[in-house]
């Protein structure tokens, strides 16, 4: 029996994060939109699909729902539901269950709403939001933006120049050695004096965790075999740009429309080296090297996603 009706719509709608609202065409999916397809996936249709998933629908597919081709918007249920987003530009919203949601190719914003949520932006620039419940969020490829919301949260940048933030919680923000990465110079020893104006920015070099919270009990989780003492620690002054993509408070929600304000952004940050080889493995936003707790971490208890 498929649970979901109109009116749990209507309250999911209500009740959901404004961040993400529900377009205008959303309609009620209760039975596969291509019946003829793989029975072990609930596959959408190459176009632009906007659909509510009716509790229960997935429970007999175990490759769980693919919107294949297409710029689709998926809202799940209260049932724990796996998605793949596959490609296009694709909004997936798990509902109130413990999903796993893949954005696949192109760039996708993933939101694990209520429950504990596993998030994989995979391919492309992504936007990701953990919701309420303890979850792990990862981005893949490209540069992305991962947010925890409440909870004790896992965020991992992967491949990428990536943006995190934890928000509420105890969070883990893991980092690793990237291939690519540089051991150039960024920053400062002094901050630029009041009242100059900056000649240029700089380019941020690494994965950037911008709300770090010691005293929430957040922890930079070191993968790869690094410990603490594979690092070099230094706190550093930079002006980078534009300051909208940087504050603490998380991303510019998807879709706002962003005037030409462009604003550069002082800022202070304790850069992350690698000892042995000066690769800059992350910042961290207005923190000073002595606030940070780290800890290693297996690359099998990472390699969910």
């Amino acid at each position: 029996m498929l649970e979901t009706n109109l009116g749990e719509i209507r309250a999911l709608a209500e009740n959901s994060d404004p961040i993400i609202p529900d377009p205008p065409n959303i309609r009620l999916l209760t039975a596969p939109l291509n019946p003829g397809s793989d029975p072990n996936f609930f596959d959408l249709t190459p176009n632009n699909d906007v659909v509510q998933l009716a509790s229960g629908i997935l429970r007999n597919t175990p490759g769980g729902l693919r919107a294949l081709a297409g710029n689709d918007f998926v809202r799940g249920s209260g049932a724990a539901e796996l998605m793949n987003g596959n490609s296009g530009i694709d909004t997936l919203i798990g509902g109130c269950g413990n999903d796993t949601i893949r954005g696949g190719q192109d760039f996708d914003i993933l939101y694990g709403e209520c429950g504990n949520d596993l998030l994989n932006g995979n391919q492309g620039d992504d936007v990701a939001y953990g919701g309420t419940g303890n979850d792990f969020i990862r981005g893949g490829q490209g540069n992305d933006a991962l947010v925890g919301d409440s909870g004790n949260d896992t965020l991992i940048g992967d491949a990428g120049v990536d943006r995190l933030w934890g928000k509420e919680g105890a969070d883990l923000f893991v980092l690793k050695r990237e291939v690519g990465a540089t051991s150039r110079e960024f920053g400062s020893d002094e901050a630029r004096p009041i009242g100059t104006f900056p000649v240029s920015t700089e380019e941020v070099p690494a994965d950037f965790i911008l709300d770090y919270n010691p005293a929430q009990g957040d922890v930079i989780g070191l993968a790869g075999g690094l410990t603490r003492n594979d690092l070099i620690l230094t706190e550093k002054f930079a002006t980078i740009g534009d300051a909208r993509s940087y504050g603490s408070n998380g991303p510019v929600p998807p879709g706002t429309i962003q005037t030409a304000d462009f604003r550069f952004l002082n800022i202070q940050a304790t850069v992350i080296r690698e000892a042995s080889t000066g690769n800059i493995l992350g910042l961290v936003k207005d923190v000073s090297p002595s606030q940070i707790q780290f800890t290693s971490v297996s690359d099998s208890a990472i390699a969910l996603g």
